[in-house]
């Protein structure tokens, strides 16, 4: 089976469960432990969908987009035929996206993400604990926008030889048209996204650094839906706010920390808590 990269998938199921599972923090470090890191490869971040493809030749950009079938109601209405068109209609689409935007975002990820490290006084180790793999993500939206953030899958070797899995996801506030992209960026429009997603490298590794120290405290918990994330579907998710500022918030959810504009691309609300029944006495 094709592993793909559909944060709404992951998403669905830390949203609409009845006891909604959070991402548990990273395990703590302790005074005398270097910060460092090795890099390793997730498969299914390089493995491509009719939802998932990549625009450079590294697979260091996942281009993430779901619009062009008949949405869930062909799924039901024709059953598993249904589905196999959705799938056909989605993957057409993709495909006519790829072939415009291949090889336009012409950023040196590996080397971002290193001197984003570095400026993070994070050191890299062939022997670390700790494994990274960093990517850059762009979400197509229903305007033919393109939403651009990072994303890092981390993970630390334990002393009892358990590995703590985790992931984190920051959205910049670029939304820029699928056209401007396609045709080419100019000198000014590279600079700025080139900067927008380094300083996003710079701001997940500050997201991980402050897990692994402790640094956050969980508030309210709350219900978002995202057009980063979700961006046709509309599913609400779950999260717990770690930090909340003018512009910006960042939760912990089933999907791992995940830190977002607050922009037209985000609608969030406080969560309504179920209380338990009362049981019945005989």
């Amino acid at each position: 089976m094709r592993h793909f990269l559909l944060l709404s998938s992951l998403l669905f199921l830390a949203g609409c469960t009845a006891a909604p599972y959070f991402q548990a923090p990273a395990p703590a470090l302790n005074a005398n432990q270097e910060i460092s890191y090795q890099l390793f490869t997730n498969e299914s971040i390089k493995t491509a969908s009719h939802m998932q493809v990549h625009l450079d030749e590294a697979k260091d950009i996942a281009y993430v987009q779901s619009f062009g079938g008949g949405g869930v109601a062909v799924g039901v209405a024709f059953g598993p035929l249904g589905v196999l068109a959705n799938i056909g209609m989605i993957q057409a689409e993709t495909d006519a996206d790829l072939e415009q935007l291949y090889g336009k975002l012409p950023l040196p990820v590996a080397d971002m993400f290193s001197q984003a490290a570095t400026k993070q006084a994070m050191q890299h180790n062939a022997n670390s604990e700790v494994r990274f793999h960093p990517f850059v993500l762009v979400v197509r939206d229903e305007d033919e926008m393109l939403r651009m953030g990072t994303a890092l899958i981390v993970e630390v070797a334990q002393a009892d030889g358990s590995v703590w899995g985790g992931r984190y996801t920051h959205q910049t506030s670029l939304h820029l048209p699928l056209a401007d992209i396609a045709d080419g960026m100019n000198d000014t429009e590279h600079t700025t996204v080139h900067g927008a997603l380094e300083q996003s490298f710079e701001e997940i590794l500050a997201l991980y650094l402050n897990d692994r120290m402790g640094n956050y405290i969980e508030s309210d918990h709350v219900v978002i839906s995202s057009t980063f994330l979700s961006p046709r579907f509309k599913l609400e998710v779950n999260g717990k706010v770690l930090e909340r500022h003018s512009d910006r918030v960042t939760l912990r959810s089933g999907a791992g920390l995940i830190s977002l504009p607050l922009d037209d691309s985000l609608t969030m609300k406080n969560a309504t808590v179920k209380k338990p029944k009362a049981s019945s006495k005989s």
